[in-house]
């Protein structure tokens, strides 16, 4: 039976680790692995996401701070940020709501309106703005079961298809549901697993998309694959995040040694402590079929 790797909600602040277990293990990776001299920097984890299927669903961003690279103590939470989102001269305030997350259900979203990020905490004000762009539907959401090879078993795997817009640069973010639950596993290859592209495929519809090819399904399973549509910066952050992430850690595997991954979250107060994490705005096409 292939493993699952799950957890509550799909994190990627948390695969900013020191060893990626999937949720587990919540350890930052800072760009100093001398811990005398590590500098404790916030860590922005969310985004604002218009989707059509989820009209009701708050919009979430979680703050926590970095840790020395070899720490073992859980991840510190921010609860004492003041956080607010503007648009179109409108300031939304975000509520703590518990462990580091903060939500708003008031604030309204659209296609091609820009959204500005501001967070007051210790004296520092961080800022990064970001537009919802149009992206296209999942034309169609189903299943297909394949044999064994030698490095796969047999199982039902999600498929779908999408029709790109022609002459616009498009990248894609594919998020999966097992019932219910978001599932992801740290492995390098979700840099290619979990990110697409057009650049190959401008204008096309592509037939058989693997939303997730780590993940076999299994009969009675209900299945919900999320296709946001994302900005190049946000697709470079996704896949260095993942490249630097993959392999649980594992140096027989050979992963990359960590390095500064940037966010376009900015410190217009003192730049030189700048935050972890990206500030990201997407449109949502969100499918569910059942495994039978």
């Amino acid at each position: 039976m292939a493993m699952k790797f799950h957890f509550n909600k799909i994190s990627i602040g948390c695969l900013l680790v020191v060893a990626a277990t999937a949720i587990s293990c919540e350890k930052v990776v800072t760009e100093n692995l001398n811990e005398s001299g590590t500098i404790r920097r916030l860590v922005i984890d969310g985004g604002l996401e218009l989707n059509p299927s989820r009209p009701d669903q708050p919009q979430k961003i979680k703050l926590t701070t970095t840790l020395p690279y070899l720490s073992q103590d859980a991840i510190p939470i921010v609860t004492d940020a003041e956080v607010f989102v503007e648009s179109n001269g409108v300031s939304y305030p975000f509520t703590h709501t518990q462990d580091g997350w903060y939500e708003s259900n008031e604030i309204e979203l659209s296609l091609n309106a820009a959204y500005t990020l501001n967070i007051d905490w210790e004296g520092n004000t961080f800022s990064a703005s970001s537009v919802i762009m149009p992206s296209p539907e999942i034309d169609t959401l189903y299943f297909a079961y394949e044999q064994a090879t030698g490095i796969t078993e047999e199982g039902y795997f999600a498929r779908l298809d999408l029709t790109d817009p022609a002459g616009i640069e498009n990248y894609y973010y594919f998020k999966t549901l097992v019932n219910g639950i978001p599932f992801i596993i740290p492995d390098r290859g979700n840099n290619r697993n979990l990110l697409l592209s057009d650049k190959f495929f401008d204008g096309q519809t592509s037939i058989g998309v693997n939303p997730n090819e780590e993940i076999r399904l299994e009969l009675g399973d209900e299945v919900t694959v999320q296709m946001l549509g994302i900005s190049k910066g946000h697709y470079d952050y996704l896949y260095n995040i993942f490249t630097q992430t993959g392999n649980q850690g594992l140096s027989v595997v050979g992963n990359p040694p960590p390095a500064p991954i940037r966010s376009n979250v900015i410190n217009e107060t003192t730049p030189s402590l700048y935050p972890v994490g990206y500030f990201y705005t997407s449109y949502v096409s969100e499918k569910t079929i059942l495994i039978q």
